[in-house]
């Protein structure tokens, strides 16, 4: 039998604390958090840039602080798409930043594949969070290609914080009101899954991008490659971008992936979809979501899904 403190195959960071929760002695949530050295218990399925998320990588695998941390949560995910000034700040005092758009996602909650909770059973004796599963822009678990469990149809329940739900559910019944949890079966197009796929590869850092890379490939897009950015000509170029950028996108997208989604112009679209940092290596705003970057990308034709890795 493992350690019930040792890490499982493709477990969520933050997840983790749920099942030794379960697996433990105590109580509530806060007692088995204190016991682990964290400074909260409201644990959200996607954080970036946490001091928890460090305190459990450094627990679970002293040599390197940060091993833990990118291949269980979202280290691999997110630093593709910080800037050079971004990691020499971060790894000077291991200093955690808000990500822009971390709280706009409208999945933000925890969600789980229902023929993985009954195979985790069968190999490990107990369901629990896979950190594939709540990546932002993936709707499907990419073992089984089936859509993800999280939201109950029926009452409403969905578990925004762990305390709310520790592991999933086995028999896939809402904790809420008893019903069969339902699955997303909202808008999804061959777009959305590429995005998903490419999502997944970062992740489990399949392949490689750089932000530097990044945001020259949108302005070659844009007809600005070595261009004065700041020139009023220029701005107007990047606007009319932005505009096309969310029409490639489309609404019924634009909506299932944000949770801040307003119209303009006739066409649903997010603040976040006219960040600077799409474009503009230099730009001083801070670390914008993955998600925004990927879809850029794709709107630019340079978004090549490889082949997904096999699940653990």
């Amino acid at each position: 039998m493992r350690n019930i403190l040792e890490i499982l195959p493709g477990e969520h960071l933050s997840g983790f604390v749920g099942r030794v929760h379960h697996q433990g002695l105590y109580g509530v949530l806060s007692s088995t958090t204190n016991y682990l050295g964290m400074e909260t218990s409201a644990i959200r399925p996607q954080r970036f840039f946490h001091a928890d998320d460090l305190i459990l990588s450094r627990s679970l695998m002293e040599s390197d602080p940060l091993s833990i941390w990118r291949q269980h949560g979202f280290g691999h995910y997110i630093w593709p798409f910080l800037s050079s000034q971004d990691i020499n700040e971060f790894l000077m005092d291991y200093s955690w930043r808000t990500t822009k758009g971390q709280y706009c996602i409208a999945q933000n909650y925890w969600r789980w594949c229902s023929a993985c909770a009954v195979e985790d059973c069968d190999t490990e004796g107990i369901s629990y969070f896979h950190r594939d599963h709540q990546i932002p822009g993936v709707f499907h678990c990419h073992k089984h290609q089936v859509p993800l469990s999280g939201l109950c149809d029926h009452c409403g329940f969905h578990a925004a914080v762990l305390g709310q739900l520790v592991i999933p559910p086995v028999d896939n019944r809402c904790p809420g009101c008893d019903y069969s949890m339902s699955v997303y079966d909202g808008h999804f197009t061959a777009q959305m899954l590429d995005i998903e796929r490419k999502s997944i590869e970062i992740a489990n850092a399949t392949q490689g991008l750089h932000f530097k890379q990044c945001t020259r490939s949108i302005r070659k897009h844009m007809g600005l490659a070595n261009k004065d950015l700041t020139l009023l000509k220029n701005q107007r170029i990047i606007g009319e971008w932005f505009d096309e950028f969310a029409d490639h996108i489309g609404s019924e997208a634009v909506s299932s992936y944000f949770s801040n989604a307003k119209p303009r112009n006739g066409q649903m679209t997010s603040s976040l979809l006219r960040n600077p940092r799409i474009y503009d290596e230099s730009s001083t705003q801070g670390p914008l979501h993955p998600l925004v970057h990927l879809l850029a990308l794709q709107f630019a034709g340079q978004l090549l899904p490889q082949q997904i890795p096999e699940a653990a």
